[in-house]
């Protein structure tokens, strides 16, 4: 029998359970944007029916330039490996390239990639193209704009939602804030660089970036001129996103004059020095190369103080063997150079014709010539 205390938790429980059994998480991407494996770690069952059907039949109705039906049942088997929703992924990507006149023999195969991706890599490779294609953004040529979508989409570690906010932000601000002063090639190129700082660390750096460039343009104790703001922006967060911080409190601390008193440059020098401490692991390589070159540095003093103990002739002086060598040209007598190789030729074709007079004439006789 179930005691007084127990009942309000089996009631409890009572009415829980229903709901808990008729719970569902509704996911749009059950992806882990970072993960590869993204269709294994969501614990779903994938619809690869659904997805290779969906797809074959696509690729049958598509007219424009119809596949063999072969050809056409092993692109929808690759589809089908992306798991639920590649068909629709595969579809969005393969008519966005045909619309604007990509062969299927060029899309097919990035369309398949890209079906086999979460819908964020999706949507990170169209962001990309739509922001380099268009003639309202960076109006790049059609080959160069899908080398960078798919470059930056497809070819990098980097989360694709981290890829495609720090793009769109550095092109925006490129092309619209006013305060850059390039083309829209030199908009491609320099947002590709910071494509580059956020790939190396996983993150946008864009905040970084805005926070950094407008101390360094605007603040009274900086006001560099653009050029020099955007490379020093550039340089520090090369060693960190969090090292504008370090960059403005050391630069700051090093003008004043209860500081260390110093000029803008010597300030910008102090800066950048503590800037590229952010990084503890950038500390632990700069430990280790700081060792390497003193461990050298002291092998080579070594060894112009001792240059005999050395196997090698190259540092101030020369070998035991460099100098046995040396006496043995100087002077043939000694042990080892009475070989034959060492004779002239004709005193060797004398000593060859006394060789061969000895030996007889005649065979013996015991022995008839045939």
């Amino acid at each position: 029998m179930i005691q007084n205390k127990s009942l309000p938790y089996f009631l409890l429980l009572a009415v829980l359970l229903p709901f808990c059994a008729h719970s569902e998480v509704n996911v749009t991407d059950p992806a882990p944007q970072k993960n590869p494996d993204w269709k294994v770690l969501s614990g779903q069952g994938c619809s690869s029916s659904k997805e290779f059907v969906t797809t074959l039949e696509f690729l049958r109705s598509w007219d424009q330039t119809p596949l063999l039906d072969a050809s056409s049942q092993n692109i929808a088997l690759q589809v089908a490996e992306g798991c639920t929703g590649a068909a629709a992924r595969f579809v969005r990507a393969f008519e966005m390239m045909a619309k604007v006149g990509v062969t299927p023999a060029n899309s097919i195969p990035l369309a398949v990639k890209l079906s086999q991706k979460s819908d964020g890599y999706l949507h990170s490779f169209v962001t990309l193209f739509e922001n380099a294609y268009s003639k309202e953004r960076l109006d790049l040529d059609l080959w160069t704009s899908l080398r960078l979508a798919q470059r930056w989409s497809l070819d990098t570690a980097a989360p694709p939602e981290v890829i495609s906010a720090t793009y769109n932000q550095f092109v925006a601000f490129c092309l619209d804030s006013g305060e850059v002063e390039y083309s829209k090639p030199q908009c491609a190129e320099w947002s590709s660089k910071w494509l580059a700082v956020a790939e190396k660390f996983q993150r946008d750096v864009f905040g970084s970036f805005e926070r950094l460039f407008h101390f360094l343009i605007d603040h009274q104790e900086a006001g560099f001129t653009l050029a020099k703001s955007l490379t020093l922006t550039h340089e520090v967060l090369s060693y960190h996103p969090d090292a504008e911080e370090n960059f403005r409190t050391a630069y700051v601390y090093a003008l004043k004059q209860d500081g260390l008193a110093g000029t803008k440059e010597t300030a910008v020098n102090m800066g950048l020095k503590l800037a590229g401490l952010t990084n503890p692991e950038q500390i632990s390589l700069a430990k280790r190369a700081d060792e390497s070159a003193k461990s050298i540095q002291s092998k080579i003093k070594t060894a112009l103080k001792n240059p005999a103990k050395n196997d090698d002739a190259s540092v101030g002086g020369t070998t035991q063997a460099a100098q046995d060598s040396e006496m043995r040209l100087k002077n043939p007598k000694v042990e080892g150079t009475n070989s034959l190789a060492q004779k002239t030729p004709r005193q060797t074709t004398k000593s060859a014709k006394k060789d061969l007079s000895k030996v007889p004439n005649r065979l013996p006789a015991n022995q008839k010539k045939e």
